[in-house]
């Protein structure tokens, strides 16, 4: 099992391109954490928030993807006692990207807190650019410090339990709240894809293009990745926002100098990559081979058609517009909870939150398991994960039907829209969802770095590359093409691989 195909695909972004970030982000870091910064920071939170609250006294740092969290405490007994200064990571951001980005999780926090019960962090002060911008800090949001433990860190904790009732009640709890929620925030309905802003009279509406993972992270990890193409504006069909994707995946085919070499999964969690004369360049064009016949055949248009509401006789009615709120970067690491009562204390990292096709949000919460999802896709062990995730997908989805049952007669009182009464419900939307496992499929559209693994591990939920491409002349010269662009990229990546190592060796780095 562990030479399977579907591993020959996994991406693993340029490590030589993140020497250069992770130099980057360290010498920013040192500068944030020196005494004489702290102090600053400390006199600037407390402005922010008010200048009758006393001191503000720094506590601790986390760092996640793209952003570093400082959190600081106020000792006057009243509300906020902490708060949480988030700044974007400098090395691991992209400059171009910075202000956006920050922005639209701005304007989604203060929407999804207008607009609904789902708990998110109360933002105070932020600035994503011009005059408001501290030439000391740069963007940044100040808001509630939330406590709670990571819900991963809570799933583990209570299946390792000795006191399972407990451990299943508290399980429950959480599902309850996570089952109240995503109806909440798939009920929203936009007339365009992308995101939000504030407009005249207080209202909100879709006026941004949709900034999704895959831009900031290809743009964040690849030297020389192209932006043209990209949308100006939101866009008005959903095969709008699938050529986006489709686009995004080729770019990072042709920009991304590792993506064919081989390699091994390291224990922790790390990409080996071959390297030298240790490279299997046999190997490697066998790869490219197959990765080209995969992103030709997802960009096929049956590859995505239950996401395109434009032909009506081809989709289903509730997969037409609106659009919906949708955020692919929800998961057990961005919800926190109590781990005592299980109450889910926050929702957090709303950066690539958009509009989306209504088909993008009906899919199961593949997080609710210690058995990591995105782990087992990497390595091509999808089936046995299914396996192991069925009977937790089970008990939510049995939750969330009586969630349902219990909503359906207070939206009945409501004079509500017709699509806000929709059926199939949530429930049964998920359970389609997974059995006809189009939320693999989702998945491949939107997370590039995993399209080539989804498509060899399950080729069948592909349109098949037609007899006539496959095989004629025309396509055996494209694909020799990509076998000498691979070599080339190789050739490249070596290069810079050893200049590096002899910098290194010289002391110049």
């Amino acid at each position: 099992m562990a030479d399977r195909e579907s591993r020959q695909y996994a991406v693993a972004y340029d490590e030589l391109f993140n020497e250069d970030n992770d130099n980057e982000y360290e010498a920013w870091l040192d500068v944030v954490l020196k005494p004489a910064s702290i102090e600053y920071l400390e006199r600037f939170v407390a402005d922010k928030l008010g200048g009758d609250r006393g001191p503000v006294y720094y506590v601790n740092m986390a760092r996640g993807s793209y952003n570093l969290v400082l959190q600081f405490r106020i000792n006057d007994n009243r509300a906020p006692a902490r708060l949480a200064l988030r700044m974007p990571q400098r090395g691991f951001t992209v400059e171009a990207l910075t202000a956006e980005r920050l922005e639209n999780e701005v304007y989604w926090m203060q929407y999804i807190e207008e607009q609904s019960t789902v708990p998110v962090p109360h933002i105070y002060s932020w600035a994503a650019r011009g005059d408001a911008v501290d030439d000391h800090i740069g963007p940044y949001m100040l808001m509630d410090y939330v406590e709670g433990q990571k819900l991963h860190t809570c799933l583990a904790a209570w299946e390792a339990s000795d006191d399972q009732a407990d451990a299943v009640e508290k399980r429950k709890v959480v599902f309850e709240q996570l089952a109240d929620f995503l109806l909440q925030l798939r009920s929203h309905r936009f007339d365009k894809i992308g995101s939000i802003t504030r407009v005249d009279g207080g209202t909100w509406a879709v006026t941004r293009r949709p900034l999704t993972i895959d831009m900031h992270a290809q743009l964040a990890s690849m030297p020389g990745f192209s932006t043209d193409g990209w949308p100006r504006g939101p866009l008005p069909y959903a095969k709008d926002y699938v050529s986006l994707a489709t686009a995004l995946r080729n770019h990072q085919m042709l920009c991304l100098r590792n993506i064919n070499i081989p390699g091994a999964w390291n224990k922790k969690g790390f990409f080996d990559f071959q390297e030298g004369e240790a490279i299997d360049m046999e190997r490697a064009l066998k790869t490219a081979r197959g990765r080209f016949l995969a992103r030709h055949a997802m960009a096929l248009p049956a590859a995505a058609a239950h996401l395109d509401e434009s032909d009506g006789n081809d989709v289903d009615e509730h997969d037409k517009k609106p659009f919906v709120l949708f955020n692919p970067d929800l998961s057990a690491s961005n919800i926190l909870v109590d781990l005592n009562t299980a109450r889910i204390t926050a929702l957090i990292d709303f950066e690539y939150t958009n509009a989306v096709p209504a088909a993008l949000a009906d899919d199961p919460p593949v997080w609710l398991s210690p058995k990591n999802f995105m782990r087992f896709l990497t390595l091509g062990f999808v089936a046995e994960w299914q396996i192991l995730y069925k009977p937790t997908l089970d008990a939510f989805l049995a939750v969330l039907e009586r969630v349902e049952q219990k909503q359906k007669q207070k939206q009945q009182q409501q004079q509500l829209p017709p699509y806000a009464s929709e059926l199939p419900p949530l429930s049964a939307r998920m359970r389609a969802s997974w059995e006809k496992r189009t939320f693999l499929v989702n998945y491949a559209i939107q997370r590039s770095e995993l399209a080539d693994t989804i498509y060899h591990d399950q080729p069948t939920l592909f349109p098949a590359v037609p007899e006539a491409v496959d095989g004629t002349d025309d396509w055996t010269q494209e694909v020799h093409t990509y076998e000498e662009y691979t070599r080339w990229q190789i050739d490249l990546y070596e290069a810079d691989r050893k200049a590096r190592h002899q910098k290194r060796q010289l002391g110049g780095i």
